[in-house]
């Protein structure tokens, strides 16, 4: 019996080694599987928290020491992960007792148990990582009472003026920002009384204070139409996020995930009028927002709001005291009150607007240029009561009524047009020129073009009288308590009959935006002249209602309006204009074709199927079918409209003219098709036939005609194929624009239709042309016509072309645009030699040329061969080089450089080029007046140049770069240094603001040591902004024991720059140098 218990106790003692052992052996591949899942999960959240840190250090906030070590010990465990999951390629190891035909069992339940082990390490540690922040804040230097921002303005903000009256308002907001306790903030106050320019002076602060690292902005506003998509563009606008066709959900979820993942984001809600729904939107709300060190800034007009949006802090802003306003008044007015009489006026006037902002400056800006006389007269009028509900609605109606008053008739009637638009809407001088011509506003104006100068001149005064905001690309804004002026000044019930317009003046129903279901109920639609629907989601019509006065009715973008009553337009019989842009109606109402009077109708991106009704509206002016995808053909009858100015059918490329059509619009000014109708019939030879099924096919319209159109001057059109100009033409046309397409790829001629978003300059070209052709072959009349007044040419894809100016002498004369790009057989775009002979040409190149790019050109060698003509080039501006990698050795040689005289911008990027500047052989230019080279070049950026090892290269004696002002360096990895001592001392970078350079691997240092040159100090005197980024083995900034002197530094941003060992003090400057938060970098790489 004991020998059976010795025996038992044996094998239980041996069992529990022997079962894990099988064990491990048995789950040998789920064991190593699983390990890999969550090797995985764990570099996954190690990138994150990455991620927080660079994000932390950038804001110069100090990273948790739990941080730290969580960082360390998940890297650990990965590496031992790794390695052990590289040992698995031992799988196929054999015993070699028994020549190795079996596995070795031992080593896989060896790994097998390893992994289980590091499995469950990584469960641990994932368990762990649970940090809110993985950073603080900075110590700040304690100060007496409550903390204050710096009260400063940015570019791009709104002129901003502090006073005592706003002050404290700016400090609470400030430290409601601050508070940890606090997550949704609500400023709110009477409409222009400044909350908008406010919160956004405030935030500009809290980004300087490392409060926050991202702002994200939305504009809410009144307009309900897609309202939660408008504020969710916008929000994504700010993180730099592209929409897609996405659901509204989907991009609520994409958006709250953002936020989360940035962390300390402040949200500004502008101008919110009633409870939002931030789930809907993708704005994380409560614990979430809080969890994430996140707040939502709101505005609004009513106080009520701020309590249903549950803000935890509300916040009056108030109006100016009586002398911040008078202050205000004066700084706006910009007079010199010179006299007692002036300024007593002016103190009563200032008092009268109630301490408004926008009160004040539209005052102000109408009465700057006026006599003593002329500011009596104006405060007898504010002083007279409106009968409004309240004393501020009083206040901003007679100001800016005060101001409208001021206008001439013409530009008051504009005025009002902005106001049919929605609120917060970005309208296009386009809009106003068509709207204003159709509607007989502008006198003694007999073009479109005239029509368009007409209403941008108007604009402009209105931008300078402070009733609109300018904006960018010929667009403007109109201030939402300005538009709810207009909208009363047009209407007779908005001031309970006390304002009653006269006769003449135009009486507007505006609705737009507003989320409409179905019309607008109204007892009397006789008095309107205007009727505004834009934007809202009506889906019926009346039958008729009866607007004897109706000249201009906007339906459009009401996208669930799906069919318009047959007898709609019936009662309409005064009607101008009509806008049914977006409609998806099927079929246009017969009742169309009452409208005798109409001149403007846009349908654009409508679904209309046939428009043959139009040809009726035989006093049609603009005709506009824009994105139009369901109609194949323009009816024959459209040559009843023999009014015509304008006809718009750009991206309609399902559209065909048929032929004849043309030549009957005799008083066609413009016409646009570009990315529509190309495939234009032969001149020689008009062919009709039958398909095979017995319909009858369509004739197409020949190039010829549009020739032959003698009110023509403005042409923007697509030629597919060369053979449809005609080679001799009996009338030559006057094209005073135009933007011509021949290309035989439809890509291309869609991309050129499509608005352009090139920002890399400010010049506006009229006079376009694009080649995929020698302009060789082009008919002599087209070359003197088109090719000879070309201002931007561009080739794209021409296989015929070898070099540029040999088609250059007397057809490019107007040339100041060149972009040359994907022409393969060009090995260098130009050549001194002129034909066969070896003496350079006489003729100079391109003088009056001012920018040139080059792209994608895959066999270009040199951009220049031998030295150019003088003259050639001398006004070249913006070079810019992408993607052409057969450049090798130096970008621009002497015979090049010499010949730019006033370049001012250098952009290059993807080549391979191994000097940007080669200035071997050059000497004086004028050695009598000692002119430098390259004097005028303000900006230099340089991108993805793999082999570049010098900015430059040969002697720098004659080159100055004195005006340089922007220098960015990026991806340029075997580039050790940029500058040299003797280039600082030689060129003088006296001028220099902005110095980027970024993931450039191997740089050492920023200026290096010349062989036999010894300095004390490199001075950099202008330079205001340095960031250097992720230069690995970056040592110093200066060689040697020199020291660095750049006394106007403001803003620095260092970034994994590990070995590179300098404090801000180092660079001795005379002003406080900041960190650039992550907002202001992006937009800095932007610019």
């Amino acid at each position: 019996m004991e020998i059976v218990e010795f025996i038992k106790d044996i094998i239980e003692w041996l069992w529990v080694p022997i079962s894990n052992q099988y064990n491990n052996l048995r789950n040998y591949r789920a064991n190593l599987k699983s390990l890999e899942n969550k090797a995985e999960r764990l570099k996954a959240r190690q990138e994150d928290v990455e991620a927080s840190i660079k994000s932390a250090e950038s804001r110069k906030q100090v990273i948790k020491n739990e941080v730290r070590e969580w960082r360390e010990r998940a890297g650990e465990l990965l590496n031992k992960s790794k390695s052990l999951l590289e040992d698995q390629a031992r799988e196929n190891k054999r015993c070699c007792g028994i020549s190795g035909c079996l596995p070795d069992y031992c080593w896989r339940s060896k790994l097998s148990k390893s992994a289980v082990e590091r499995a469950s390490a990584i469960d641990s540690i994932l368990g762990e990582q649970r940090f809110e922040k993985v950073s603080i804040l900075p110590p700040r230097t304690p100060s007496r009472g409550p903390a204050k921002f710096e009260w400063s303005s940015s570019m791009g903000m709104e002129k901003f003026q502090l006073f005592s009256s706003t002050e404290s308002t700016m400090n609470n907001v400030a430290e409601a920002l601050r508070d940890d306790e606090i997550g949704v903030i609500g400023v709110h106050g009477i409409g222009g009384v400044g909350k908008t320019t406010l919160v956004k002076q405030v935030a500009e602060q809290a980004l300087r204070e490392g409060l926050f690292g991202h702002v994200v902005m939305a504009t809410v506003s009144q307009t309900d139409h897609n309202l939660i998509r408008r504020v969710q563009d916008q929000i994504a606008e700010g993180f730099g996020l592209t929409l897609g066709k996405e659901t509204q959900k989907s991009i609520a979820s994409r958006l709250k995930r953002k936020i989360m993942e940035e962390k300390s984001v402040l949200i500004i809600l502008d101008d919110v009028w009633k409870t939002l729904d931030f789930r809907h939107v993708g704005i994380p709300y409560g614990t979430e927002l809080e969890n994430c060190k996140s707040k939502i800034l709101l505005t609004t007009r009513l106080e009520h709001v701020c309590h249903r949006m549950k803000c935890q802090r509300k916040i009056r802003l108030q109006h100016l005291s009586e002398p911040d306003s008078w202050e205000f008044f004066k700084i706006t007015a910009g007079t010199d009150f010179d006299s007692p009489e002036f300024e007593a006026v002016g103190r009563l006037i200032a008092k009268e607007c109630g301490g408004l902002p926008i009160a004040l400056i539209a005052v102000a800006k109408a009465l700057g240029d006026k006599d003593v006389e002329e500011w009596h007269k104006a405060y007898q009028r504010l002083k007279r009561s409106m009968p409004l509900k309240g004393d501020d609605d009083k206040t901003v109606f007679n100001c800016i009524k005060l101001s409208y008053d001021f206008l001439e008739s013409e530009e008051k009637a504009c005025f009002l047009i902005f106001c049919l638009f929605p609120e917060d809407h970005s309208i296009e001088n386009e809009e106003i020129a068509r709207y204003g011509m159709g509607m007989g506003l502008f006198q003694d104006v007999n073009t479109m073009e005239e029509a368009r100068g007409y209403a941008s001149t108007i604009a402009k005064k209105l931008i300078a009288s402070g009733l609109l905001l300018d904006g960018d690309k010929e667009r403007v804004k109109m201030h939402d308590v300005i538009r709810d002026v207009a909208i009363l000044i047009t209407s007779t019930s908005g001031t309970n009959g006390a304002h009653q317009c006269p006769e003449d003046q135009h009486i507007f129903l505006v609705q737009a935006g507003l989320a409409l279901k179905e019309w607008p109920r109204r007892e009397n639609y006789g008095k309107y002249t205007a009727i505004s629907l834009m934007s809202n989601e009506v889906h019926r019509l009346p039958d008729g209602p009866d607007c004897p006065k109706l000249q201009a009715l906007f339906l459009q973008d009401n996208n669930n309006l799906k069919e318009i009553p047959s007898t709609f337009f019936k009662m309409m019989l005064t009607l101008r204009v009509l806008d049914l842009n977006g409609i998806q109606a099927s079929s246009l109402p017969s009742s169309i074709e009452l409208l005798k009077n109409l001149r403007v109708l846009s349908l654009d991106r409508s679904q209309f199927k046939d428009i043959a009704l139009l040809g009726a509206l035989e006093k049609l002016e603009i005709l506009s079918l824009r994105e139009i995808s369901l109609i194949y053909t323009l009816p024959e009858n459209l040559e009843r409209l023999n009014n015509l100015r304008m006809l718009d059918l750009t991206l309609s490329n399902k559209i065909k003219i048929p032929a004849n059509l043309m030549s009957c619009l005799s008083y066609l000014e413009e016409l646009y098709l570009k990315g529509g109708f190309n495939e234009w019939g032969d001149d020689h030879e008009i062919v009709g036939g039958s398909k095979k099924d017995g319909t009858k096919t369509i004739s197409t319209a020949c190039f010829g005609e549009i020739i032959e159109l003698p009110c023509l001057t403005i042409l923007k059109a697509d030629i597919k194929d060369i053979k449809c100009l005609p080679r001799n033409v009996k009338c030559v046309p006057n094209w005073l624009k135009f933007n011509i397409c021949i290309c035989s790829q439809e890509v291309t001629r869609i991309m050129n239709a499509l608005p352009s978003k090139q920002t890399t300059s400010s010049a506006v070209y009229s006079r376009n042309l694009l080649l995929d052709i020698t302009i060789n072959n082009l008919p002599d009349w087209f070359v003197e016509v088109v090719t000879g007044k070309t201002d931007k040419l561009i080739y794209a894809e021409c296989y015929a072309l070898n070099m540029v100016e040999e088609f250059k002498h007397g057809k490019l004369t107007a040339l100041k645009s060149l972009v040359v790009e994907q022409c393969p057989e060009v090995y260098s775009l130009m050549h001194s030699v002129d034909g066969s002979s070896s003496t350079v040409s006489p003729e100079p190149l391109f003088e009056i040329l001012e920018e040139l790019r080059i792209h994608h050109m895959d066999f270009m060698t040199e951009i220049c061969i031998e030295e150019l003509p003088r003259g050639s080039l001398a006004r070249l501006k913006f070079l810019e080089v992408q993607q052409c990698y057969y450049l090798k050795g130096s970008l621009l040689r002497s015979n090049l450089i010499k010949r730019l005289h006033s370049l001012e911008r250098l952009w290059v990027n993807g080549n391979s080029v191994k000097e940007v500047f080669g200035f071997e052989g050059l000497g004086l230019v004028k050695e009598e007046e000692g002119e430098l080279y390259l004097g005028k070049l303000r900006e230099i950026r340089l991108e993805n140049l793999s082999e570049l090892t010098n900015i430059w290269k040969g002697p720098v004696r004659f080159v100055n770069f004195v005006n340089l002002k922007l220098v960015t360096v990026i991806k340029c990895n075997v580039l050790r240094n940029l500058f040299s001592v003797a280039s600082t001392m030689c060129q003088g970078f006296s001028q220099m603001e902005v110095l980027w350079v970024e993931e450039c691997l191997d740089m050492v240092e920023i200026v290096s040591n010349d062989p036999g040159i010894a300095v004390d100090k490199v001075e950099l005197p202008k330079l205001k902004t340095l960031c250097l980024i992720n230069l690995p083995k970056l040592t110093s900034f200066c060689p040697g024991s020199a020291t660095l002197e750049c006394p106007s530094l403001e803003h620095l941003h260092l970034q994994e720059c590990q070995n590179f060992r300098i404090a801000a003090s180092d660079f001795h400057s005379s002003k406080p140098v900041q960190e650039i938060d992550e907002n202001n970098l992006k937009l800095l790489k932007k610019r």
